[in-house]
């Protein structure tokens, strides 16, 4: 008996002193003191600790512990760190204690079958990225006193809500949708909610990622009044297959990018800058027209546009920059404005359809246009055709529009008080003679066709 009492504190002291060189040899090593409960390693921070990790064979329903203990003291849990959960694909529900105040940026990023997690009061932020991929998530609410980082939830497949606590100071849920506490900015859309929406017109701004990667989404209204497109904000949803920019609206970095069902886009008069790769891969968009208030494409804006076919550019535009149309390999023809005095090197790479330019200006002024060689070999064999004008029947004054304008243009024509070179187009009833029988005619052809 007494040999074997002698075994057992051998043996305890050999334990003992193993756990005590290995927290030993991580504490040299990282000045870091950690412990595990169950499958959770927490890392000790003097008056707190945080869960660092959870081992990623852990399954079913986790209960966070709201205390830990170390050298005989117990600990309150309060961070859950970046990646803590990450790809931890067996847990199907997560319980946070109400000592926790921060969830960190990718907490339970791919935990595909995560179908609850209840989010305490304490939380005072969720960093960005927490929840993304956790494709069984189908609602999620955000109490009282919790602040968001951006892009929560991309690549929840099955959310369908997002709710908030009406007394929340920075957000507010309306039918599900996430916005800021005044309505006024768009910050998530829920992946599974619906395949049409209108946007609320009280709205200014779409936020970075605010639809991205929602595939069932076929049909969105923007209303006037929305000024920022944010970036990445329609990335990836491939549903959608028609969009129309409001006049008052910038359109940011990469908010198209890969809406490969995309066929209709069109700008309203009023856009002044398309931001780099705005539109970079919808494969479907055959045809373009930038309006004459955008005076700034920014590089790739649509590069890889695959299906691309004709596109006519603004008015106002001075420089198409790099890669704006890089592999467009099925762009056939580009109306060009006058003033055009720069295209960078490989804004048409690879563009090997295009055949022909059509130049609003003179053969000399196409001349005076610097053309980077490099990556725009295409360009400089088309054909180009000088001069160019659309040709449209009513428009007397050459704006590329048939409206009231060109009433007006005629008439001040007639009356003495305008002057013109090219009166090709002002017998507007084809009798011989230009005079006011034409503006009555030009207006009721304009008023008919509205």
């Amino acid at each position: 008996m007494n040999n074997m009492k002698k075994i057992i504190s051998v043996l305890v002291i050999i334990s003992l002193f193993t756990s005590a060189l290995f927290i030993l040899n991580v504490s040299a090593e990282s000045n870091e003191i950690w412990t595990w409960v169950d499958s959770m390693r927490f890392t000790e921070h003097g008056t707190y600790c945080e869960l660092t990790e959870c081992l990623d064979y852990a399954s079913g329903e986790i209960v966070i512990p709201s205390h830990v203990e170390f050298r005989d003291d117990y600990l309150p849990v309060t961070t859950i760190s970046n990646s803590a959960f990450g790809d931890c694909t067996e847990v199907t529900g997560i319980t946070i204690p109400d000592s926790v105040t921060l969830i960190s940026k990718w907490a339970f990023h791919g935990c595909t079958n995560l179908t609850n997690v209840n989010i305490p009061e304490s939380v005072t932020f969720i960093d960005c990225y927490a929840f993304n991929d956790c494709k069984s998530l189908t609602e999620i609410f955000i109490p009282e006193n919790t602040d968001l980082g951006v892009d929560l939830f991309e690549g929840c497949t099955n959310l369908r809500c997002i709710n908030v606590d009406e007394n929340n100071p920075y957000f507010s849920s309306l039918d599900g949708v996430l916005f800021n506490k005044e309505l006024t900015k768009l910050n998530s859309y829920p992946n599974a909610k619906g395949s049409k929406y209108v946007v609320p017109s009280g709205v200014r701004v779409i936020n970075t990622d605010a639809f991205s990667k929602c595939t069932g989404l076929t049909d969105i209204t923007i209303p006037e009044g929305v000024m920022i497109i944010g970036t990445g904000a329609f990335y990836g949803c491939t549903g959608l297959t028609n969009v129309t920019i409001p006049s008052s609206a910038d359109i940011y970095s990469y908010a198209f990018e890969e809406c490969t069902g995309l066929t209709e886009v069109k700008i309203s008069d009023g856009v002044w800058k398309i931001y780099s790769a705005a539109f970079s891969s919808c494969t479907a968009l055959t045809e373009i027209t930038i309006p004459d208030s955008v005076s700034i494409i920014e590089n790739g804006a649509f590069r890889n546009c695959t299906g691309l076919k004709s596109v006519i550019m603004s008015d106002n535009l001075h420089f198409i920059n790099s890669l704006t149309f890089n592999n467009c390999i099925n762009l056939e023809s580009i109306v060009m404005p006058k003033d055009l005095y720069k295209i960078e090197e490989s804004a048409f790479n690879n563009c090997t359809g295009l055949r022909t330019v059509y130049f609003k200006g003179s053969e000399e002024e196409w001349k005076e246009i610097t053309i980077e060689s490099t990556g725009n070999e295409t360009l400089l064999a088309a054909e180009v055709v000088f001069n160019y004008r659309k040709i449209i029947l009513g428009d007397v004054n050459e704006d590329e529009a048939a409206d009231n304008k060109d009433v007006v243009f005629l008439f001040r024509y007639v009356s003495g008080s305008e002057k013109a070179e090219d009166e090709t187009f002002y017998d507007f009833n084809g009798d011989g003679e230009i005079n006011n029988k034409d503006v009555a005619s030009l207006f009721r052809y304009l008023s008919s066709a509205q």
